[in-house]
């Protein structure tokens, strides 16, 4: 087993999920697949109830039931979904206006939920559309992990799938085979700042082994003075990205600097830097323009 090894070799995969991996969201080997990297973590510890939900949380996580689906006409071959969810302290709606077909076929009133996403109140009424919903047995049972990576996933990912339940079991069956991967720090760097090593970094950061884990980034950059701020951002969600342009690393670098820059600004910093491998500046990379044009120190 390689890093550049086909993405349909990887238990879990096989040719018609490589397929969809590799147009959807650029994942071609098991190095892309590590490179995929989550934009938060479902701590089960910490769930939300809906009698709870706040206008200003951006995400939330919530365990109960489904009820009440209702289907409705809103174009000549195209519908919305609205779903009922409660839990022991209230009810909201989860609504879908894409894949309404594959989800209503999969939902089941007996089965216990847990539902992710963006809150929102329409006509007095708490709504998430388009929600991340798995089973809640399957994201309880035989995770030796206490955090649940969550990653961008599209519609057609999930119609496969490949939603981010799935994409977490490939990614936990990709770091638990993973071969060493080597160090591209000089060991007295590593030494001097108590660096974890990379292949320990490249699996903790798909699955901490605590949040005390994450939060040791943290503390790490409080001890010496550093600002640390995390921007999420959901990749999926960039204009023109889902469609796999040629061009779609600089689409994507473009907003993500951005993001970056703007943060940047709010915080009083001047210069945004980013490190890149020098043997990129032979290759072709579209994201290295994108560097470029918005002024990133590489």
């Amino acid at each position: 087993m390689t890093l550049y090894d086909d993405i349909a070799y990887l238990k879990g995969v096989g040719p018609s999920r490589a397929k969809i991996l590799a147009s959807e969201a650029g994942i071609h080997t098991f190095a892309d697949m590590l490179d995929y990297l989550p934009f938060r973590y479902v701590d089960r510890s910490r769930l939300s109830s809906v009698a709870s939900l706040r206008e200003d949380e951006n995400f939330v996580v919530l365990k109960g039931l489904v009820s009440n689906m209702q289907t409705v006409a809103t174009g000549k071959f195209r519908e919305r979904l609205t779903v009922d969810f409660y839990d022991h302290t209230g009810t909201l709606q989860l609504v879908w206006f894409a894949g309404t077909k594959w989800v209503r076929e999969r939902l089941n009133p007996n089965v216990e939920y847990l539902v992710m996403g963006h809150p929102t109140l329409y006509n007095g009424q708490w709504q998430i559309s388009h929600p991340e919903i798995e089973p809640y047995s399957y994201v309880d049972e035989g995770s030796r992990h206490p955090l649940m990576p969550v990653y961008s996933t599209t519609e057609k990912m999930k119609q496969h799938g490949l939603g981010t339940k799935a994409m977490a079991r490939l990614t936990e069956t990709l770091v638990d085979n993973l071969p060493p991967i080597p160090e591209n720090l000089p060991p007295e760097i590593i030494n001097h700042f108590r660096l974890m090593g990379r292949h320990e970094a490249m699996v903790a950061i798909h699955y901490p082994d605590s949040r005390q884990q994450l939060d040791a980034a943290r503390t790490f950059c409080a001890e010496r003075g550093i600002a640390h701020l995390v921007i999420e951002h959901d990749v999926l969600a960039i204009p023109g990205f889902a469609e796999n342009p040629h061009d779609r690393c600089f689409i994507c670098k473009r907003s993500l600097f951005s993001a970056m820059k703007d943060a940047a600004r709010e915080a009083g910093c001047a210069v945004v830097v980013d490190g890149s491998n020098i043997d990129d500046e032979g290759d072709y990379r579209p994201g290295m323009r994108a560097l470029a044009e918005l002024g990133i120190r590489s």
